[in-house]
This record gives C-alpha cells, structure tokens and sequence, in this order.
C-alpha cells in the first residue's frame, strides 16, 4: 500500500522536492551537503539565504482521521486507495495490557499507528 500511495503522490506531484524525509532515495548527508553548496554559493554572491526548518512535536499522535480523509478526497486520490486508507485508520482494536489487566477495546480517531511504515508518508 505505502508503494502505491508514494507512486500516487509523486505523480501528481504532492511531495515537494525540498522534502527529504521518508522519500527513498533522499538521504540526510544529501540534503545537508545540498544546503551547505546553496549558502556557499550565496555567500560568494553575497546573497542572504533564509532557510526554516519545521519540527511538529507529536505529529503523528495529532493527526485528525476524517480530516486526513477529506484532504485525502480533496486531493483526488483513486476511490480504492482512499478505502485501504480508512480501514488502516479504522480497522483497529486497540487495548492496554498492565501487569496482568487487560482494557476492553477502545477506539481511536485520532492520531497515526506509531512503528507502521505508512505513519510517516
């Protein structure tokens, strides 16, 4: 599934070029050796360069899942796709073990499943 969305988003052009994080392909030392040439070359130019780094704190646990859907719509995604997506977010019986106490099931609406490959993208 994660290779059919990155191919979907790619194509369509929804990942920005300057984003190197979760893109095969876009290393780290990459990108920071690409940043370091484009300051160099301004710096030579005497040109000021500006560059803002984001960081969302708990990003994946804030992640709304209708909302996600509707944006998911808004952007065209093929219907099938969309439908493998919500039952990702929807199809989970999530519970919490302590010592030797098990919760019943809870549902989740928001919020990411944390380790899933597909979390990131």
């Amino acid at each position: 599934m994660l290779e059919r969305i990155r191919l979907w988003a790619e194509t369509n052009s929804l990942v920005p070029i300057e984003q190197s994080g979760f893109r095969p392909g876009c290393l780290l030392p990459t990108k920071v050796l690409s940043i370091y040439q484009e300051v160099k070359n301004n710096m030579t130019a005497n040109i000021p360069t500006l560059a803002i780094y984001v960081d969302y704190q708990k990003a994946y646990d804030k992640v709304w899942h209708k909302g996600l859907i509707v944006k998911l719509n808004r952007l065209s995604i093929p219907l099938r796709l969309l439908k493998l997506i919500v039952s990702w977010l929807n199809d989970r019986r999530p519970y919490v073990i302590f010592g030797e106490n098990k919760s019943d099931i809870f549902y989740t609406y928001v919020g990411l499943p944390q380790g899933s490959s597909l979390s990131p993208f």
